[in-house]
């Protein structure tokens, strides 16, 4: 299909739901959780394990579970291998995006699982890139739309997570429909990705916006979801840990190796999100130009 390119503005990163977990300190980076829904994995170090925060839900491909030994997916799979080489413990902690986000800025827990790498996150996280995530935009199949650019989504709702990247493009997306004399786009910002898909099914919202690789699992096994042809918001994506941290460095380093001897490819395979792959890690890189869409 072609691709074009178009100006559009956009901000900062997100997704999900619910979870709790208490904490207790941690040698590097932030504090450790302490707490039956959070269960250690990875490593054999005699140093307090790493706290990671998850989704509080499962999130197919990039995360297949919440917590213990079992969490699997392409960046949980991901993070397991380079702990290993870091001879670091992990302690999964679910919880909900926005939580999870100021939890990790107040040093609270270690690391926050999905951060994409732009300016405003660069201003409290260090950021451990590690693949390219892009978004898109799934409908009901009995709507039959066929969305390819933004001036078709003018008059239409679109539901979304708070906190989500992509709400400043979805205004910008709305802006330009009025400067045009269109009817404005409604937002509708829910509090997770469960209740926005509920939201898309009961006729509340015509569109939802969903990371392009969950949408493709979401499409085999609900085929009343269609994924639209248009995505935006191309981002360096990572892990993100407490500004000023000697983990993010940590991790890159790790990543690197995972790149350099394939194991990276390998599990990236095994989840078939090979597209979504980096030649190499860095700490907070340039971020993409994502202001752009393309179909």
């Amino acid at each position: 299909m072609r691709t074009r390119i178009v100006p559009v503005a956009l901000a900062t990163a997100a997704l999900l739901a619910v979870a709790a977990c208490s904490s207790s300190s941690s040698s590097t980076g932030g504090s450790t959780a302490s707490s039956a829904s959070a269960s250690t994995t990875a490593g054999t170090s005699t140093q307090a394990p790493l706290t990671v925060v998850t989704l509080s839900f499962s999130n197919p491909p990039q995360q297949v579970g919440t917590t213990g030994p079992s969490i699997s997916g392409y960046i949980p799979d991901l993070l397991k291998a380079a702990a290993k080489i870091m001879n670091r413990q992990l302690t999964w902690v679910p919880l909900d995006f926005a939580t999870g986000i100021t939890s990790v800025e107040a040093g609270k827990y270690d690391i926050e699982m999905f951060i994409n790498g732009n300016a405003t996150r660069y201003q409290t996280f260090d950021v451990a890139s590690l693949y390219i995530d892009r978004f898109g935009l799934v409908a009901l199949a009995s709507e039959k739309l066929n969305i390819t650019k933004p001036s078709q989504l003018c008059g239409l709702s679109i539901g979304y997570v708070i906190g989500g990247s992509y709400a400043a493009g979805i205004q910008k997306f709305s802006s330009d429909c009025t400067s045009s004399g269109k009817p404005a786009i409604k937002s509708v910002v829910l509090a997770t990705n469960a209740a926005t898909t509920l939201a898309l099914k009961s006729g509340r919202i015509n569109l939802q916006v969903q990371d392009t690789g969950v949408a493709a699992i979401q499409q085999k096994t609900d085929p009343t979801l269609v994924p639209q042809s248009m995505t935006f918001y191309p981002t360096l994506s990572g892990i993100g840990v407490k500004k000023g941290s000697p983990l993010a460095q940590e991790f890159v380093n790790a990543f690197n190796q995972l790149i350099k001897n394939g194991t990276y490819a390998q599990i990236l395979s095994q989840y078939d999100v090979s597209g979504v792959a980096v030649t190499q890690s860095a700490l907070d890189p340039p971020p993409l130009n994502s202001l752009t869409y393309s179909n």
